[in-house]
């Protein structure tokens, strides 16, 4: 699969949450429609409550954008993966493809 929820962004995007999250505790890259017609992260972590049976409850704590048209460096010096952090959960509109959920 290619574009913003392929297998390697999905990595991406569960690795930099992992990296973000303040502290210890479970986290969930969730994957988020590029819409302005869809509900934010804080609207979508809430609506996971009780889907994993070790985490009842989920919250927002940041949220991501995964660019699906950039494939990794093969070469020095080149570009390769592009995200966009936005240190904030409550916006909706396209740009965030990837919630960043965890218990607190």
């Amino acid at each position: 699969m290619v574009g913003p929820y392929s297998e390697i962004n999905q990595v991406v995007a569960q690795a930099s949450c992992t990296a973000l999250r303040p502290s210890a505790g479970w986290i969930f890259a969730v994957p988020r429609e590029c819409s302005s017609q869809v509900a934010s992260c804080d609207d979508i972590c809430a609506s996971l409550k009780n889907k994993d049976s070790q985490v009842p409850e989920l919250k927002a704590f940041n949220a991501l954008h995964i660019y699906g048209n950039n494939k990794p460096a093969t070469e020095v010096g080149t570009l390769g993966l592009k995200s966009y952090k936005y240190n904030g959960t409550s916006g909706a509109f396209c740009g965030p493809n990837y919630c960043c959920c965890g218990n607190f």
